[in-house]
C-alpha cells in the first residue's frame, strides 16, 4: 500500500537517477571563468602601473580609507592583527588546517587541491608583484612598513583562494540550509574584512585588491573544473542528494 507522508526537513532523497541533482558548474564554464579573471588581472596590471594614480582616480580614493583609520587611533592594533592572520606566512597555516579536516572527512582529493591552489596562487601573485613593479602608496602605515610590489595584493589573492575552497568544499557541500548560508556570509566577510584592512593600513590600491581576489577565484574556478572532470569520468554528478523542502510529501511505501 503507498501511502503519502510529509518528510521533516533533515530528510534527504536518496541517490536516485530519476531525481534531477542539483545544477553543477561544468568544468568547461569553469575554466572560461578562470581563463577571464586571470585575463582580467593582466589588463587591470597594465592599465593602472604607468604610474602614480591621478588625483581624481579610484586608486587615489584610497588615501581616505588611511586618513579615516589615522583620525581613530582605536583602530591600529585590531587593523595589523587581521593583517597578521591573513598575511603569506599565516595563509600557509590555514591552508595546513583546511587540509587537515578535508583529510579527516575521506576528501583526499580536495585535501590535494587545496594545497596546490594556495601554493600556487602565493607564487604566481609573487611573480606578478615582480612583473608589474608598483610601489606601495606613499601613504601606508609606518608600522611593519611594507616594501615589496603592491600589485596585486598577496592578502587579497591568498584570503581570496583560501575562502573560495572553504565554501566550494565545506560550505556548500553541506546538507544544512542554514549552514550554507551563514557559512556563505563569513566566508564573504572575511575577504571584505582582509580587503578593508589593506586600504585602512594604506598597504593597497583598490585595483591591487580587485586583482588579488581575481587571481584567487580564478585558481578556486581551475580546481572546480577539475573537480568537475573528475566527478564525470567516475560516471558521477557533484550533487549526489537535494535535501527535502519543509513539509514535502513524498511516497512511502507500506507493507499492508
Amino acid at each position: 500500500m503507498l501511502t503519502t507522508t510529509a518528510a521533516p526537513v533533515s530528510a534527504t532523497r536518496a541517490a536516485d537517477p530519476r531525481v534531477p541533482a542539483r545544477p553543477a558548474l561544468s568544468a568547461r564554464t569553469a575554466l572560461l571563468a578562470s581563463l577571464t579573471s586571470f585575463g582580467l588581472v593582466i589588463l587591470i596590471g597594465l592599465a593602472m602601473t604607468g604610474g602614480t594614480p591621478g588625483p581624481g582616480g579610484l586608486d587615489a580614493s584610497s588615501a581616505g580609507f588611511r586618513e579615516w583609520a589615522v583620525s581613530h587611533t582605536w583602530t591600529q592594533q585590531p587593523l595589523l592583527w587581521v593583517e597578521w592572520a591573513f598575511d603569506k606566512h599565516t595563509l600557509q597555516y590555514w591552508m595546513l588546517a583546511l587540509a587537515a579536516l578535508l583529510l579527516l572527512r575521506r576528501q583526499v582529493r580536495e585535501a590535494l587541491l587545496t594545497v596546490a591552489v594556495m601554493w600556487t596562487t602565493l607564487e604566481l601573485t609573487g611573480w606578478a608583484k615582480a612583473l608589474f613593479g608598483r610601489d606601495r602608496p606613499q601613504w601606508q602605515a609606518p608600522d611593519h612598513f611594507h616594501a615589496s610590489g603592491s600589485f596585486p595584493s598577496a592578502h587579497a589573492s591568498g584570503t581570496a583562494a583560501l575562502m573560495g575552497l572553504v565554501l566550494v568544499f565545506v560550505v556548500l557541500r553541506s546538507r544544512n540550509a542554514a549552514v550554507r548560508l551563514w557559512g556563505t556570509v563569513v566566508v564573504t566577510a572575511t575577504v571584505l574584512a582582509v580587503c578593508l584592512d589593506r586600504l585602512f593600513l594604506g598597504r593597497h590600491y583598490p585595483s591591487d585588491l580587485a586583482a588579488g581576489v581575481l587571481l584567487g577565484g580564478g585558481m578556486v574556478l581551475v580546481a572546480m573544473a577539475f573537480v568537475s572532470v573528475q566527478a564525470r569520468e567516475r560516471g558521477t554528478t557533484l550533487a549526489r542528494v537535494a535535501p527535502l523542502q519543509d513539509r514535502e510529501r513524498v511516497l512511502v511505501s507500506r507493507s499492508a
